[in-house]
Order: C-alpha cells, then structure tokens, then sequence
C-alpha cells in the first residue's frame, strides 16, 4: 500500500512465508529471522524485491509489515480460501457436508483480524522512515486448528461432529511471529478474541450466500491449508 502526502511517503505491506523452520511445532519467528530467506515461488520473490527496492530509495519514506494469516470480511471464501473461511464455508454448509478438517488438528497458526491489522497498518504509516521500519504483524496468541474448528462449530450454532483428515496435507506445521518488536513501536496490539473475529467473519460469509441467492450447499473445493 503506497499514499503521496506532503513528501513522498509510502507504506508498503508485504507477507513472506518463512519456510526453513515452518516444520517444528511451537517455532516463532523474529524480523531478524527471515534472513537468509528464500521466497516461495514467483510472488514471494516479487514481494521480496519490492522490500529490497524499498531499502535503496533514500528519498521514500516506507514501512513494511509482515504479516500473518489474517481473516475477517470481505475475504474470499470460496476455492482457494485460507484456513478461517474455508472452515466457516464448511460449517455453513453442514449437514449437506460433513465436516472435514484436513491433518489432525495440532498444527498451529497464528490468526490476527483484519480489523486489529488494519489498525496496526495505520500506526506504521505515522511511523514511516528510511530505511523502512519492518514488523511482524500477527497476534499474542497462536491457535490450534483443532481449536479454530471448534470455534467455528460453536459460531454456527449447529451440532457439527468435526472430523480429522491426517491424510490431507495441512501447510507448515508452525507459522507464529514474535510481535514484541511491533507493540514497543506503534504501542499497539490486536484486541479481537479469536471467537469474535470469526463469529463477525462467519456472519458476513452467510450474508455474502444470502445475498446472491444460491444455496448453502455449494461445491467444496478444496481450501488452501495455509
């Protein structure tokens, strides 16, 4: 996200996968950590560019933000979506479906609402500088997607036996960021409890199939475990 105000200012919001310790269960990740990095494929090497490009403009005053697994409204919910609206999708569609959740449930994700991300994006503008101030931008918590199941069960309202596919693949198995560095600049943190952000999430979806006037039952591609 770049804005011209005054001087040039920029604000550029950037999210890389970190790949060589996303294996081991509990991993956290600190700014310093991403080095050396190695980008997943062509749009983790663009976004790594433009950060690089960042870094050499002395006359652009920038901010980068990294950030992890956000969800919330207006996301897509259909095909590829990521893990939150895709369980939500599967949800709203129970008992039509069953309720499958892909690996066994412990591998972890660090969830952040859109609302407390966009709140955080804002900050980092004030904060805009050369070289760019760059921050993890996730939350305190991290969540089990055994727990986000559940979450989402309870959310719907519905008696939903939730079901564990450990066949499926199921992305890294720990993606949580350190935000220390994040809440000592900006005097920020996200205030959404998980249950909140996706019973807001999980109602916005339902109203998006209400809207267009098609069934609940709709085809369940399957969704993107990352």
């Amino acid at each position: 996200m770049q804005r011209s105000r005054g001087e040039e200012d920029s604000l550029c919001i950037q999210r890389f996968r970190i790949s060589h310790r996303q294996q081991k269960l509990g991993a956290v990740f600190k700014e310093e950590d991403i080095y050396p990095i190695n980008p997943e494929g062509g749009n983790g090497w663009a976004k790594l560019m433009g950060e690089i490009q960042l870094g050499m403009t002395e006359e652009c005053r920038s901010a980068v933000a990294w950030i992890f697994n956000a969800y919330g409204e207006y996301c897509e919910y259909e095909g590829t979506a990521q893990v939150v609206p895709a369980l939500i999708r599967k949800a709203i569609n129970y008992p039509n479906r069953e309720f499958v959740v892909w690996g066994d449930g412990t591998q972890t994700r660090n969830l952040i609402y859109i609302g407390d991300c966009i709140d955080a994006m804002l900050k980092m503008e004030e904060k805009a500088s050369y070289p760019p101030l760059v921050l993890n931008i996730g939350n305190s918590e991290t969540t089990t997607i055994r727990e986000l199941a559940e979450t989402v069960a309870k959310v719907s309202g519905k008696k939903i036996p939730i079901k564990y596919d450990a066949t499926k693949p199921v992305g890294p198995v720990s993606r949580i960021p350190d935000i220390t560095k994040a809440v000592q600049e900006l005097g920020w943190q996200p205030s959404t409890s998980l249950f909140v952000g996706v019973k807001k999430t999980y109602r916005w979806i339902e109203s998006q199939l209400r809207r267009i006037e098609r069934p609940f039952f709709i085809l369940d591609a399957h969704a993107n475990p990352s």
